[in-house]
């Protein structure tokens, strides 16, 4: 009885031992598996929570950009507006002056007209007379020599007339003399005095060209009126 082993044989104690490194090797690797799959949360917690911070900032970017944009497209717009508004203005102005210019043509055309038709009219001596007298007026010598057009028919008569008339108003004489240089081409006279060196028109066209400021008053009245 003494070759009788007493306990466990070799192949059950390295089976015992065997079955403790098991058990210990399985609670290390669950203990690892937890620990990764903490991790793995972790990371897909902190991904998850990166996503939804860049969407956040992405949406906020995307609205600044649509309110730049839409600020920008209302300046653009009122740019526009303005632009189109200061060129309308200014095309308004330019037909407004352009149909002042063609009405004070029209006037002035007309203004001839009606002076030269007055030339066969009986009240054409005292128009000739006004124009005389107010021109030695001007002129303010003791003598002036009268020049006129062929249509114009000034004669002694009327300047003896235009003599009183310049007495009374200015209380004193002048002597007025028809010239002798050529006839004026346009209607209306020209007074000189003795040397030649002054004068004073009063021809139609001058006239026109003194009274263009009145007539144009009149005119502008006439279309904003």
């Amino acid at each position: 009885m003494k070759d009788k082993i007493i306990g466990k044989t070799s192949n059950e104690k390295e089976s015992g031992s065997n079955s403790g490194l098991n058990e210990n090797s399985l609670s290390l690797i669950e203990g690892i598996m937890k620990q990764a799959e903490a991790e793995a949360e972790k990371i897909i917690r902190e991904a998850k929570e990166q996503v939804e911070r860049r969407l956040k900032d992405s949406e906020a970017q995307a609205k600044e950009i649509l309110k730049k944009a839409s600020k920008r497209a209302d300046e653009l717009a009122r740019g526009i507006e303005n632009n189109f508004r200061a060129r309308t203005t200014v095309e308004v102005r330019r037909l407004e002056l352009k149909a002042e210019d063609e009405l004070f043509g029209l006037v002035i055309d007309m203004v001839r007209k009606k002076i030269n038709e007055l030339t066969s009219s009986a009240n054409y001596r005292g128009i000739l007379k006004g124009w005389i007298t107010e021109a030695a007026i001007g002129l303010d010598t003791e003598e002036a020599f009268v020049n006129f057009s062929p249509v114009d028919a000034v004669d002694e008569k009327l300047l003896r007339e235009c003599e009183r008339e310049f007495k009374r108003i200015m209380k004193r004489e002048i002597k007025l003399k028809i010239s002798k240089e050529p006839r004026l081409k346009g209607q209306g006279v020209v007074l000189k005095d003795g040397g030649g060196k002054l004068s004073y028109n009063n021809q139609v066209e001058t006239r026109i060209y003194r009274d263009q400021d009145r007539i144009r008053k009149l005119v502008y009245g006439e279309l904003n009126g």
